[in-house]
């Protein structure tokens, strides 16, 4: 969008699930995989698919954790590049993920629930996945399937 108006950015076909400013580069997480917008062109970072959400880890300028299809992601900026590395231990589609503090975070299934896990100090794995809350914040596509119409 500019002072012309909206306009369809090549490339970008596909459902955008977040579009985050980060610097001077916005973040596009796609069902095709992550992309940078600057100047208006889409080029690719990160090919693997479905990336939902992107957020900064408290306390750092230059760290990111993205929920995606497949688990969570660790994005470290450095200058316009990024490194880029999965965290591992945790392979479940997070569609939402809310610091609570730098090492620990609430993250959002895409159909499940919600779970309280808490990161390594490097942010490469996850240390503890917390499972309880789903009976407190309970899905309600799943709660009681005879009050969904059909």
């Amino acid at each position: 969008m500019d002072n012309n108006g909206v306009y369809f950015i090549e490339g970008s076909e596909g459902h955008t699930w977040s579009l985050t400013k980060i610097d001077d580069q916005i973040i596009c997480g796609n069902n095709s995989g992550t992309f940078k917008i600057v100047d208006g062109k889409f080029s690719l970072i990160r090919p693997k698919n479905g990336g939902y959400i992107i957020k900064r880890i408290p306390e750092t300028t230059n760290q990111y954790i993205q929920g995606n299809y497949s688990g969570l992601t660790l994005y470290t900026k450095k200058g316009n590049q990024w490194e880029i590395k999965d965290i591992g231990n945790l392979i479940f589609p997070v569609k939402n993920i809310v610091f609570e503090k730098p090492q620990v975070a609430w993250v959002s299934h895409a159909s499940k629930g919600v779970y309280k896990i808490h990161f390594s100090e490097n942010y490469e794995s996850v240390l503890k996945v917390e499972e309880q809350y789903n009976k407190e914040f309970s899905n309600v596509l799943w709660s009681n399937p005879g009050d969904i119409a059909h």
